[in-house]
């Protein structure tokens, strides 16, 4: 259920980002009754709310909604991450067989 993957997806990136419910209030401008219910599953963010929470998480909205099934896309900041969310999925997958390669091959 899309309520489960968002409260999963949320979880996960406050967590890595070191995110307090509160804190993400204060930067995102969403309340925090709102993301407590968010990350409880109780509702999914709409929208808008879901590119606020995004902005501040560095990732994309239709990764924290569940939309995608690409591990982690972070929303365009460096010239590398502009090229990257240019990407079809054909030329995503490639990629990331590349950088497994690169990874398996590391000396």
């Amino acid at each position: 259920m899309k309520n489960e993957e968002t409260a999963r997806r949320l979880r996960e990136v406050m967590r890595e980002k070191g995110f307090t419910q509160q804190e993400l209030a204060n930067r995102s401008g969403v309340t925090k009754s709102s993301i407590s219910h968010y990350v409880n599953g109780k509702t999914i963010p709409d929208n808008f709310q879901a590119y606020k929470l995004a902005k501040v998480l560095d990732v994309a909205p239709e990764w924290l909604m569940g939309v995608d099934d690409l591990n982690f896309i972070v929303v365009e900041n460096t010239p590398l991450q502009k090229e990257i969310a240019s990407m079809n999925e054909d030329q995503l997958k490639h990629l990331l067989s590349y950088a497994r390669y690169l990874k398996e091959n590391e000396k």
